[in-house]
């Protein structure tokens, strides 16, 4: 999608009151994802263990990028604190993306059990 179409979408968005309901949503989202996955790359002292990702997951313009970060999350998680507590993390931040991401990027469920 051009930035043109995404402007003039945003904007019909924006007149729409239901439109803006969902808009108001969505960021509210985003900030709350963004600030839980800060948390999670956070010490006990609240210094991040993984600056450049921190940088990522600041800039991150959407939910879609900081969806695409979850997997390098997992890792410096894992790292840092072990599998077990990176997974719990992940999975808590992947369940709040539930209905936000359009159907091919969310999580599948494995048909293995």
């Amino acid at each position: 999608m051009s930035v043109a179409t995404h402007l003039i979408s945003t904007l019909q968005g924006l007149l729409s009151t239901r439109g803006s309901k969902e808009l108001v949503q969505r960021a509210h989202r985003l900030e709350a994802i963004r600030q839980l996955m800060l948390d999670c790359l956070a010490d006990e002292a609240g210094l991040s263990f993984s600056p450049l990702l921190e940088r990522s997951v600041l800039l991150a313009p959407d939910l879609q990028s900081l969806w695409y970060l979850r997997p390098e999350l997992l890792m410096v998680i894992g790292a840092e604190r072990g599998e077990t507590a990176a997974r719990e993390a992940v999975a808590h931040i992947t369940a709040m993306f539930d209905g936000m991401l359009p159907r091919g990027l969310c999580s599948r469920r494995s048909p293995v059990r």
